[in-house]
């Protein structure tokens, strides 16, 4: 399935979120083998074949049971790390501040009007996981000009349950990428 998978997306597309959530895991890691990811830019957008993020009545779709992303080969061929963020979370509905939170005490209260903007919306984080189990992603072998270390931060930032991460084949880190552009790589003999 995976070595034809520009074909299955365009005929099979709107069945592949009804996988079982094994069967969807173990086919990104297949796909990240066996698949011409050039040719996958245009028909593949982010990870929706796979897992779908909104419902046909509007609601968010999020993924309790995967644990699991293998998106070796991915990153800069048909997916990128500002995709990848908006894909892993998503929005809450705007709540007031009446409906939404109650402080434990009045000193909370004090410290969070004080903090709150006048529309008074709630000051709970606004984003929320749709992979809430996530402990495993597989970034390696980005395409070089892709792998950006900031924006692998911002990345794990919003990754509170993640405790496998691959990133084989990344450039080394630094604090200017043209550091390394310029003077090239340093070997020691």
């Amino acid at each position: 399935m995976a070595s034809n998978w520009d074909w299955h997306l365009v005929y099979d597309g709107i069945f592949l979120s009804e996988l079982p959530t094994q069967i969807r895991q173990l086919l990104l890691s297949y796909i990240a083998v066996y698949t011409d990811h050039a040719t996958m830019g245009a028909s593949m957008q982010g990870l929706k074949p796979l897992f779908l993020d909104k419902t046909p009545d509007g609601e968010v779709e999020t993924h309790p049971d995967v644990i699991r992303l293998d998106l070796s080969g991915a990153l800069g061929h048909w997916i990128t790390l500002k995709l990848l963020v908006r894909e892993l979370k998503y929005e809450l509905p705007e709540l007031k501040r009446e409906d939404a939170y109650v402080p434990a005490s009045w000193e909370e209260e004090a410290l969070d009007e004080a903090s709150s903007s006048r529309t008074g919306l709630s000051t709970r984080q606004p984003f929320l996981p749709r992979f809430e189990k996530l402990k495993y992603l597989s970034l390696a072998q980005p395409a070089p000009a892709a792998a950006n270390w900031g924006s692998l931060l911002h990345l794990l930032s919003q990754l509170a349950t993640l405790t496998h991460l691959s990133l084989a084949h990344w450039p080394v880190p630094t604090l200017s990428i043209s550091t390394v552009v310029k003077h090239g790589p340093v070997h020691d003999f």
